[in-house]
C-alpha cells in the first residue's frame, strides 16, 4: 500500500495558520485519479477537483446549515433579555465539526474514488449532514439553555438545521442529475 505525506505551511489565514501535515493512504483508484490528465481548462486532475468540491461542500454545510441552526437557539442573559448565541459559544462547535470533517475527508475521497465526481459529492454531502447532526446534538446538550422555552427553541433550531441540510442535499443531487447523460 502506498501512503503519501502532505505537508504545508499556511500563513495569513486566521485559525488555519501554521504547519499542517497529513498522511493519506492512497488506493490504486486514488493514484489513477491523481495521474489522470486534466479534463478541464484549469489543469486540475479529477482527484484535485474532487477534493476541492468536497472542501467547498464542507464549508457550505458549516456556513449554511450548522451555524444558523446553532445561532437560532435563543438564550437568556441574567437580565432575561433574549439574545442569539454569539461566536464565543458557536465557534467551538464549528471547530469541532471541522475536526470531524478532517477525520473523514480522505477516507471519503478513497471510499468514493470509483464513483463519478457528482456521485461522490452527493455521498460526501450525506456524510457531512450526519456529522453536522451529531455536532448539533452534542452542542444542544451543553450550550446554555433558556428554561421556559428550551424544548421549543431546540426544535426550532433542529428544524432549521434539517431544512438547510435537505436543501444542500437536493442541490448536490440536482448537480448529479445535471451530469447524467441524456437517454
Amino acid at each position: 500500500p502506498m501512503t503519501m505525506r502532505f505537508r504545508g505551511l499556511v500563513r495569513g489565514q486566521g485559525k488555519t495558520e501554521g504547519f499542517h501535515a497529513r498522511d493519506v493512504h492512497m488506493t490504486p483508484t486514488m493514484r489513477r485519479l491523481g495521474r489522470q490528465a486534466a479534463v478541464d481548462q484549469t489543469g486540475e486532475s479529477e482527484l484535485a477537483k474532487r477534493c476541492r468540491l468536497f472542501t467547498e461542500q464542507a464549508a457550505e454545510v458549516a456556513r449554511r446549515a450548522l451555524r444558523p441552526a446553532l445561532q437560532n437557539r435563543p438564550q437568556t442573559r441574567p437580565a432575561s433579555n433574549l439574545f442569539k448565541l454569539d461566536d464565543r459559544f458557536i465557534q467551538p462547535w464549528l471547530d469541532h465539526f471541522d475536526k470531524q470533517v478532517d477525520q473523514c475527508f480522505f477516507h471519503e475521497v478513497s471510499r468514493t474514488a470509483d464513483e463519478t465526481t457528482p456521485v461522490a459529492v452527493l455521498a460526501f454531502t450525506n456524510t457531512l449532514a450526519a456529522r453536522a447532526r451529531q455536532t448539533f446534538a452534542e452542542a444542544m446538550a451543553v450550550l446554555p439553555k433558556r428554561d421556559d422555552h428550551y424544548p421549543l427553541t431546540n426544535a426550532s433550531a433542529e428544524s432549521l438545521l434539517e431544512l438547510r441540510l435537505s436543501h444542500l442535499l437536493k442541490t448536490a443531487d440536482g448537480n448529479l442529475e445535471l451530469e447524467q447523460p441524456a437517454a
